[in-house]
């Protein structure tokens, strides 16, 4: 508790503490990319959440599923958005993963690419349409 509180003061939706003692909201950590912490008050016991399936946490995330650059309102983070299309975001990603040659992905928020159909190619990485063959 900071000194003259009558209470303890929990760390805000976004951060977490994991030290005993602490005494004031300097003491609470950033949640990591990857994870996102949705309540007040959370310990990073190795178990914080992952972000969602087609979505990238950045740090303070507050949702499994930030979307569109959303800004956490106390730290002033990014939370995170949604993959784009040509990418994949698999659960607990701080970042996007490229659709690898013979593969496409036409959609956001997705977290599987999927196979260059027939009749056309998937020359490069992170594409979002197939080719059609000539």
């Amino acid at each position: 508790c900071p000194e003259g509180n009558s209470g303890p003061t929990d760390c805000p939706a976004g951060t977490f503490n994991n030290k005993p003692g602490a005494r004031s909201l300097a003491d609470c950590a950033i949640c990591p990319g990857g994870k996102y912490c949705p309540n007040t008050g959370m310990i990073n016991d190795g178990l914080l959440p992952d972000c969602a399936n087609g979505h990238i946490c950045l740090q303070a995330s507050t949702k499994a599923n930030p979307t569109n650059n959303e800004t956490n309102p106390v730290t002033g983070h990014i939370m995170g958005y949604q993959c784009a299309a040509g990418v994949i975001c698999r659960s607990g990603s701080h970042y996007q993963t490229n659709c690898l040659p013979g593969e496409y992905n036409p959609s956001v928020g997705q977290h599987q690419c999927q196979r260059c159909p027939a009749g056309s190619y998937c020359k490069f990485i992170g594409i979002s349409t197939p080719t059609p063959c000539p």
